[in-house]
C-alpha cells in the first residue's frame, strides 16, 4: 500500500486530522493503520476536508510580491492538511470484507495508505445474486464497480441526500431501472415532473407507464376531499358542512340509483348537486354558520375551475392503473403540495388495502407486490 500521510493531533473513533506532503482528492478512500495491545487494527476512512499550507506564507502577508518572493524559496514546505471521516474498522474474511464501527480512536501519528481497489471491490462489489450494480467510485484511478442490495433498498426506507446537481434523480433512475430489470415493479409520485418522459426501456422497449391522476370522489373519504377542495384540518365547522353534505349526497344517489350509482350521473351533475347540498344546509341546519359554509362553495367553485379537468366520475381507481413490471409514474407536477398529499395517501391506502387481500388469498386489484 502507498503511504500518502499520518494522523496528527488529538484524534476520534469517527475522524482523525492528517498532515500529507502529496495531493490528495476530496472523498478519496484511505486506510489507517496501527497496532494496539498486539493486535493490529485498519480502518477504512474517506478524505472529507482538505487544504494546502505554507509555513512561510502566512495570512498576514503585506503585498503579493512578498508572498511570490517567499514562495522562490520555500515550495518544498508545502503541505496537505485535512480531515478523514472514519467509516469503519476492516474485517477481512477472504472473499469478503466487513465494517465495524471503531469503539476506540486510533493512536496519533498512525500511519495513512491509499486503499487498495481490491479491499474496495470487496467492499463495495456484488455478494450475491440480490446485488446490483448503481455506478463506480469516481474517486479512486481504478475502477471500483459499486453494488448495492436491491432487496435491502425497497424492504427498508432509503433517503438520496445530496446537495443540487449532486445526481440524485439520476441515482433513482438507476434504481428504477434495475428493480425493473428484476421483474419488480415501481410507482413514483413526481412531483417536478423528472420522470414522466424518462427514457428508461429493457430489451429496447419502454418500461415507464406514465399515469393521469384523475380523482373519482366516490373513491375518497369526506375528509380526503375535503382536503382535497382546500378545508384545512383545523377548519371544524367547514369541514363539517362539506361531510354533512357529501354523504347526504352519496345516501341520495344511492337511494335513488342504488349502489351502482356511477353508471347514472357524469361529472358535471355530481359537483352541481354538491353545491346544492352545501346550499341546503342553511336551511336544514340551526344556527348556521354563513361565513363558512360561502367559505365552503368557494373552495368547491375555485377547485372546480382549477382542477376540475382531474376530478372525473366513474373512472376506475387508480390502483387498477399501475402495471406489472413497470415504472408507474403518477405525474404530480402541476399539483400543490396538498392535492399531492391527497392522491397519494388515498393511493398508498388503497394499495395497502389490496396487498392485504393478495396476501390472503383474496381476490385483489393488485395481485403483484409494489
Amino acid at each position: 500500500m502507498k503511504k500518502i500521510g499520518v494522523c496528527v493531533g488529538q484524534t476520534k473513533p469517527n475522524k482523525v486530522n492528517f498532515v500529507s506532503n502529496i495531493p490528495l482528492k476530496l472523498g478519496q478512500f484511505v486506510i489507517l493503520e496501527y497496532e494496539e495491545n498486539k493486535q493490529k487494527h485498519n480502518l477504512l476512512g474517506m478524505i472529507q476536508y482538505l487544504y494546502r499550507e505554507n509555513p512561510y506564507i502566512a495570512e498576514n502577508i503585506k503585498s503579493p510580491k512578498q508572498a511570490e518572493d517567499f514562495r522562490k524559496f520555500s515550495s518544498s514546505q508545502d503541505i496537505i492538511k485535512g480531515e478523514i471521516s472514519i467509516i469503519g474498522k476492516i474485517i477481512d474474511v477472504g472473499n469478503r470484507v466487513f465494517l465495524e464501527m471503531p469503539k476506540t480512536p486510533p493512536l496519533p501519528a498512525s500511519p495513512i495508505y491509499e486503499a487498495p481497489a481490491s479491499i474496495l471491490r470487496k467492499i463495495f462489489g456484488e455478494k450475491n445474486k440480490n446485488f446490483v450494480r448503481i455506478g463506480k467510485l469516481l474517486s479512486e484511478e481504478e475502477e471500483v464497480p459499486v453494488f448495492i442490495n436491491i432487496n435491502q433498498v425497497v424492504l427498508r426506507h432509503l433517503a438520496i441526500l445530496a446537495i443540487t446537481g449532486a445526481g440524485k434523480s439520476n441515482t433513482v433512475s438507476v434504481l428504477l431501472k434495475n428493480i425493473v430489470n428484476l421483474g419488480g415493479t415501481a410507482v413514483v409520485f413526481d412531483f417536478h415532473g423528472e420522470y414522466s418522459e424518462a427514457k428508461l426501456t429493457r430489451n429496447g422497449k419502454n418500461v415507464v407507464n406514465k399515469i393521469t391522476p384523475f380523482i373519482n370522489p366516490a373513491y375518497l373519504k369526506a375528509k380526503e376531499f375535503a382536503s382535497f377542495i382546500g378545508i384545512k384540518q383545523n377548519a371544524h365547522i367547514q369541514y363539517r358542512y362539506f361531510r354533512k353534505a357529501f354523504e347526504n349526497l352519496i345516501n341520495n344517489l344511492e337511494a335513488e340509483k342504488g349502489k351502482n350509482w356511477q353508471s347514472y350521473i357524469d361529472t358535471e351533475n355530481f359537483l352541481k348537486r354538491l353545491k346544492e347540498e352545501i346550499e341546503k344546509l342553511q336551511e336544514t341546519e340551526d344556527r348556521v354558520n354563513k361565513d363558512s359554509l360561502f367559505e365552503v362553495l368557494n373552495k368547491l367553485e375555485d377547485t372546480i375551475l382549477e382542477l376540475g379537468h382531474i376530478i372525473k366520475l366513474g373512472t376506475p381507481p387508480l390502483i387498477e392503473k399501475i402495471k406489472s413490471g413497470y415504472i408507474n409514474v403518477f405525474d404530480f407536477s402541476e399539483f400543490d403540495e396538498e392535492v399531492s398529499d391527497i392522491i397519494a395517501s388515498n393511493l398508498l391506502r388503497w394499495g395497502l388495502e389490496e396487498r392485504k387481500k393478495a396476501v390472503r388469498g383474496r381476490e385483489t386489484k393488485l395481485p403483484f407486490p409494489v
